[in-house]
């Protein structure tokens, strides 16, 4: 007598008792290791996101413009360390429901998602104010921009995720990751993945933020080059450290005002 188990890939003969595992199974050790490695990515993950947040809605005088986007990202991290793991967790034993697994994989795919893109705004908005005089800045980041960004991107990816539930693609239980994710049932789950997802999605904001890092990485290099003839240096021709420079004077005495630069290299180290 022969039946099939939830998943339709582990097979047991009765008569014979010899069993095919699952896909993903590979050994009781390896999959106990993972489950231990889940369980303390949510457990690490959960506590610090919540820290960040109950620390940027306390405290009055970190409701800045940065930390608005700092606060959406942990947000959507803390949805994927309250979803993902315990949803894999599950499946090493059996596989969710198919209704709880299509809400999974969207939720958790939306969760990754805005993460993504919270770091493709976060790169965008440090070369403003690192790259751009600080006027521009602060014409483009405005309080009412930033909360209008933050749910404009909520908005576009919630309904870039949606189409499997219109019948382009589809969610599901995945055995070949053992979790849930895009189901491999349907073959239009393939052009989703290309079209809806890496195009408007993933390889834009990883690019961005790429092309982001590099202008502010340049435009730090320029500057220290154009400053160091200005700053102190020893009999050597080396420039001398803070500590040397400041000796016999106030912290400040030396400073003069502040330029955009030198304001953008304070907030983006913060």
């Amino acid at each position: 007598m022969n039946y099939t188990n939830k998943w339709n890939t582990s097979t047991v003969d009765e008569s014979t008792e010899s069993t095919t595992n699952p896909p993903w199974y590979t050994s009781p050790s390896l999959n106990t290791a993972l489950q231990v490695y889940m369980v303390i990515v949510m457990t690490v993950g959960t506590f610090g996101n919540t820290i960040t947040i109950t620390a940027i809605v306390k405290k009055k005088d970190l409701r800045t413009i940065p930390n608005f986007y700092i606060l959406n990202l942990a947000i959507a991290d803390l949805g994927v360390c309250l979803l993902v793991p315990p949803i894999a967790f599950a499946s090493f034993t059996d596989a969710p429901s198919d209704w709880l697994c299509e809400i999974a994989a969207y939720l958790g795919l939306v969760f990754l998602m805005m993460s993504v893109l919270n770091l493709g705004i976060i790169a965008f908005n440090r070369y403003i104010l690192i790259c751009h005089p600080y006027d521009i800045y602060s014409r483009i980041f405005t309080i009412r921009n930033v909360k209008i960004s933050i749910i404009g991107m909520w908005i576009y990816v919630l309904a870039d995720l949606s189409p499997p539930f219109f019948g382009f693609g589809s969610y599901g239980f995945n055995p070949f990751f053992g979790g849930c994710s895009f189901s491999g049932e349907s073959s239009l789950t393939y052009y989703f993945i290309l079209s809806m997802l890496d195009l408007t999605l993933i390889f834009p904001s990883l690019i961005l933020t790429l092309i982001f890092y590099i202008a502010v990485f340049v435009k730090f290099h320029h500057s220290r080059r154009a400053l160091a003839p200005a700053l102190p240096q020893n009999q050597n021709g080396t420039i001398q450290s803070t500590s040397e420079s400041n000796i016999g004077q106030s912290p400040t005495s030396h400073i003069k005002p502040e330029t955009n630069l030198k304001v953008g290299i304070r907030y983006y180290i913060l």
